[in-house]
């Protein structure tokens, strides 16, 4: 990413949000897993004491208070619009909670079809009443869909960033000799096809 101090210009548009917006050049989550970093999130407690562990592990104890919960004590109508079926556990700490119609037909939304229910959501909220909003997307994960004249990446160009990445990190690694050692690798020729014709 250019705002890290990558010099090619990959991501424009989170750039441009990076300008607009706070940037944070440190992030740290309790869990490395969707449902218990959420858990977290909405609580400010660990997983070992949300009893939320998991994607599959999906109750938290009841007596745990959440922060959309919170802010309706407040005052506030409080809504989320998710993309997948695994975080119905925060269903009951919302007054709207819109996933009902995907748990029939797949495990996830994609997030067109997400905005699309925020947006009617929206329409039909008064504008002087305070709200709590959560919007959760699944497209982030894999496979990564770029659009031109972002969709193809050299070689050269994934190397440069991978030995970009590995500097900020103050590794040393010789990345032709890790090529060389794994050239015969069935997956190399498909990640770095010039380099496999050379």
């Amino acid at each position: 990413m250019s705002t890290f101090g990558y010099p090619g210009n990959t991501t424009p548009f989170l750039d441009s949000l990076a300008t607009r917006g706070t940037h944070f050049t440190r992030a740290y989550t309790t869990c490395p897993t969707t449902s218990p970093a959420h858990a977290s999130m909405f609580t400010g407690l660990m997983p070992s004491q949300t009893g939320v562990r998991s994607n599959r592990v999906l109750e938290m104890h009841e007596s745990i208070q959440t922060l959309p919960e919170m802010l309706h004590r407040l005052g506030f109508k409080t809504a989320a619009f998710v993309a997948v079926d695994f975080m119905d556990f925060l269903a009951p700490r919302f007054q709207t909670f819109d996933f009902t119609e995907y748990r029939t037909r797949d495990w996830y939304r994609p997030g067109h079809e997400t905005l699309h229910a925020v947006s009617d959501w929206l329409e039909n909220h008064p504008e002087s009443e305070r709200f709590f909003l959560w919007v959760h997307f699944f497209d982030p994960h894999a496979p990564y869909w770029r659009k031109e004249p972002y969709a193809f990446v050299s070689a050269a160009d994934r190397m440069a960033m991978f030995q970009h990445w590995t500097e900020k990190q103050n590794r040393s690694i010789d990345f032709y000799a890790v090529y060389e050692h794994l050239k015969n690798h069935s997956q190399v020729p498909k990640l770095f096809p010039e380099l496999s014709s050379g």
